[in-house]
């Protein structure tokens, strides 16, 4: 089952929000993070879920990288998110980490199986935030698909 996002922001230190309608490329880098959020499918209550991905195109991935999923806490909106009001991750939550494993522009996928089963579990789901794992660190394209 395929759930577009539903909103998509970058937060930076120099104040800049950039929404989906206004920059389709999210840069990360060391004073910078992408949110996602994404509807998660309640039309087959009685199916058990296997696996959750997230996937999110990377035009231009520095090899070596590596990037963090992780669910957050609370709330937002692309409308009004800025560095100083990005939602705190949820306390204790591992991220998921890959690595950036070739320069060619791909596809990351994250497997976020046991964060989705959290999210249903307790009915809330703010969505993610993709972050370099050793901020500040090194700088990855990745765009919504």
């Amino acid at each position: 089952m395929y759930a577009p996002a539903l909103a998509t922001v970058l937060v930076s230190t120099s104040h800049r929000r950039w929404s989906a309608a206004e920059r389709k490329e999210a840069v990360i880098a060391e004073n910078k993070r992408a949110l996602f959020r994404f509807n998660l499918p309640n039309d087959a209550p009685d199916c058990e879920l296997q696996e959750a991905q997230l996937q999110l195109w990377n035009e231009s991935p520095n090899e070596g990288a590596n990037l963090n999923a992780t669910p957050l806490a609370e709330p937002w909106l692309e409308s009004t998110l800025m560095w100083e009001t990005q939602p705190d991750v949820i306390p204790g939550a591992e991220p998921v980490t890959i690595g950036v494993t070739t320069p060619t522009p791909r596809y990351m996928k994250w497997d976020v199986t046991e964060h989705v089963l959290a999210m249903l579990e307790s009915g809330t789901n703010f969505g993610w935030r993709i972050s370099d794992a050793n901020d500040p660190g090194l700088s990855v394209s990745i765009t919504q698909n």
